[in-house]
C-alpha cells in the first residue's frame, strides 16, 4: 500500500472521533460566504439541501442571545452530512454584545447562531417557528 493510501485510511478511521471531538457542525470556523471549502480542504466537499435539520433547535423570528462574547454571528448553515447534523456556518451577519445579550431578528428559515473563535466557533442550529424559544444562550 502506498504511503497517500496508508495516510486516508487513517484519516477516514478517525473521521468518527473528529466528528465526536467538535470538528462536525458546531465546531467548524464561520467562513465568509464568498470562500470556497477547496480554500482550507484539499479537494471540494459534498454540500446537501435538508429541509428538516437534525437537531435544530426551534426558536421565535426575534431571539435574545445572551453571551459573554463581543459578537454573535447570524450564518446561513451549509450541510455537509445528508441528515443535517454537521454543517459549516456562512456569516451572514454580525451583531455587537451590549451587556452580555445581543438582540436578533430572525427570517424565516434555518440558522446557525454562532461565537467566531477564530478557526472553530461555538455554534447553535437553529430553525424559526411561530411559538418557538424567545432566548438562546451561547
Amino acid at each position: 500500500m502506498g504511503k497517500t493510501r496508508i495516510a486516508l485510511t487513517i484519516l477516514c478511521a478517525l473521521m468518527p472521533v473528529c466528528a465526536l471531538a467538535g470538528c462536525s457542525g458546531g465546531g467548524h470556523q464561520i467562513v465568509d460566504s464568498a470562500d470556497s471549502c477547496i480554500e482550507c480542504h484539499s479537494d471540494e466537499k459534498a454540500t446537501y439541501d435538508v429541509a428538516s435539520p437534525a437537531g435544530a433547535e426551534q426558536v421565535s423570528a426575534t431571539l435574545s442571545v445572551s453571551t459573554s462574547a463581543d459578537a454573535v454571528s447570524v450564518c446561513e448553515p451549509l450541510y455537509t452530512a445528508e441528515d443535517g447534523s454537521s454543517y459549516v456556518p456562512v456569516l451572514v451577519k454580525s451583531v455587537q454584545v451590549a451587556d452580555g445579550s445581543a438582540s436578533l431578528q430572525l427570517d424565516e428559515g434555518t440558522w446557525v447562531i454562532a461565537i467566531d473563535n477564530g478557526d472553530s466557533a461555538v455554534a447553535k442550529l437553529v430553525t424559526v417557528v411561530d411559538g418557538g424559544a424567545s432566548s438562546l444562550e451561547l
